[in-house]
């Protein structure tokens, strides 16, 4: 176990990121392969579509997360060939031998749902560039692609700037005005509100006209609506059936006014005030075309709202409630093609709520929501 810890830890040196042993339910799997072989993931028992092809060549590969033709893949496969001279030791490897702790390093990137990088000093480039194995060092490359999808590590030491004097400082954080959200990989929030669209990511927010697929100048989310912290990213938000609209942002719930999104009094409320456990991360909350809520939190857990009283009046698995949507997922809304759309931060899901069967799984991308991102004052 000490190469494996050892890989993970890597990249929680880079991130947010934390990792555990879990005997059952894991998120990720390692195993020794052989030739053709299947699939670890017990929803997703099949044979795995890589081959291994003896020494040489192909030393290990992942599956991540996600869906594939025989359905939803629930954890991650890192498949190692065994067939190679692996080295296990926390030391430079001997020669004609494979340093394991980089190619695990390397596999879990892809469980984490990243791809091969170009540049041949990165730890994700995709052949033997010759670099020395070990130690394990990542590339600014490596770097940017985890820190983009996951964040960075919360106690990330702020660069100092030296002054002319032996004083250093460090720089006043300031939120730039705008944001293009054709440039973000992913998105927090996608709320339709009659004829427009809104979206969040972090701190900023734009609209677009469904009709016409014009998408506003974004704003920042607190200078707009001032009773929300600075800097706030909203954790999920949705419209009531009576017309107002619910923001969650982390443990608080605040209930607003539509469409002058004010705050109405006595809000904002703590989500223990609603029936939910005071540890409750949540993840999104989704209004069907049922007219049910639900709120997903801790990843397999969901809890069904009663609009009246707002409060929590049932719990379910996620896999009881959407069959066939993974733990990945990051956002969850009803869309205008009348099908609950579950997001993940590379793939969405369409799911029919009255079939309970995921229709449709691919690549994430805002156009396929009809916005129009251009680049260079061409559509991308």
């Amino acid at each position: 176990m000490t190469m494996a810890e050892q890989a993970f830890s890597l990249w929680v040196a880079k991130t947010p990121l934390t990792f555990k042993r879990k005997i059952l339910g894991p998120d990720i799997m390692i195993s020794y392969e052989a030739s053709k072989h299947t699939m670890l993931d017990l929803f997703n028992a099949q044979i795995c579509r890589e081959v291994f092809d003896g020494k040489g060549r192909v030393v290990a590969h992942a599956i991540p997360m996600g869906f594939s033709t025989n359905g939803p893949i629930a954890a991650a496969d890192i498949h190692v060939d065994n067939a190679e001279q692996w080295y296990i030791q926390l030391k430079k490897n001997p020669p004609n031998t494979m340093h394991l702790l980089r190619v695990l390093a390397h596999e879990i990137y892809h469980a984490l749902g990243l791809e091969h990088s170009s540049r041949k000093d990165a730890v994700m480039y995709a052949y033997d560039s010759g670099l020395e194995p070990y130690p394990v060092e990542f590339s600014i490359d490596d770097t940017l692609a985890i820190q983009t999808l996951y964040g960075a590590k919360n106690n990330e030491v702020v660069n100092e700037i030296a002054t002319t004097t032996t004083t250093t400082i460090k720089p006043t954080e300031q939120v730039p005005g705008y944001l293009n959200i054709c440039d973000v990989l992913y998105i927090d929030n996608m709320l339709l509100l009659e004829n427009k669209m809104f979206i969040t990511y972090k701190q900023y927010a734009c609209s677009m006209d469904i009709e016409d697929k014009k998408y506003s100048k974004s704003i920042v989310l607190a200078d707009y609506m001032t009773f929300l912290p600075k800097n706030v990213t909203i954790t999920a938000a949705y419209q009531k059936p009576s017309g107002d609209v619910v923001l969650f942002v982390r443990n608080k719930i605040f209930l607003l006014e539509y469409p002058s999104f004010t705050l109405k009094s006595g809000w904002p409320k703590n989500i223990t005030n609603i029936g939910l456990p005071s540890d409750a991360e949540i993840i999104t909350v989704i209004s069907t075309n049922k007219g049910r809520t639900y709120i997903i939190f801790n990843k397999n857990n969901v809890a069904e709202i009663n609009e009246y009283i707002i409060s929590v009046v049932k719990y379910f698995a996620l896999q009881m409630t959407f069959p066939g949507i993974l733990i990945t997922v990051q956002l969850a809304f009803c869309y205008v093609n009348g099908h609950i759309n579950f997001l993940d931060r590379k793939h969405f899901y369409k799911f029919n709520e009255f079939t309970k069967t995921v229709v449709t799984a691919n690549k994430f991308n805002l156009m396929l929501f009809g916005v129009k991102c251009l680049k260079n004052g061409i559509i991308q």
